[in-house]
């Protein structure tokens, strides 16, 4: 019974990782958008929200490991390879939950890959125009030192 409760656990506890790496695509998916519209506001939003769920991924890891130790030590195996589908019940629907989990990091980590492309290419963008104002400050300046200081004027009432 000890093996079903942990194949359950494990399944459960990958479940709830499927749905958060669903919402972290969804979240890397509008920064590409907010990338694309130059809203850097709405994009650091994004950043911080999506590395909240990156933060309870990695709660749900060490969870996932801690069963998944005792999993190998009562199965006597080393590896999610060595899990046989057949061999074990519930092994099938965990060893589909981990295929999902990592189709859904591929696709993360590709979207990610752009989107880092995309902001290093809105930064560059941005840092030129920083320049070139900075440029025609400089320039402004220079042409056009200022307003003229009226000079004192003084009446000798005296005479």
């Amino acid at each position: 019974m000890i093996l079903d409760d942990y194949m359950q656990r494990l399944i459960r506890i990958l479940s709830e990782k499927i749905n958060l790496l669903k919402q972290i695509l969804d979240l890397t998916n509008t920064q590409s958008l907010a990338i694309e519209d130059e809203d850097i506001g709405k994009l650091e939003s994004l950043v911080a929200e999506k590395q909240k769920k990156i933060d309870e991924v990695d709660r749900l890891d060490k969870e996932f490991d801690v069963f998944f130790l005792r999993l190998k030590s009562v199965l006597n195996i080393k590896s999610m390879d060595e899990l046989k589908a057949g061999e074990v019940p519930g092994a099938f629907k965990l060893l589909k939950a981990v295929e999902e989990v990592v189709a859904i990091v591929e696709k993360i980590s590709e979207m990610e890959a752009r989107n880092n492309k995309k902001a290093k290419n809105l930064l560059y963008r941005l840092g030129e125009e920083i320049k070139k104002i900075n440029q025609r400050k400089k320039a402004n300046q220079a042409y056009a030192p200022g307003h003229a200081k009226p000079q004192a004027h003084f009446i000798d009432k005296k005479k």
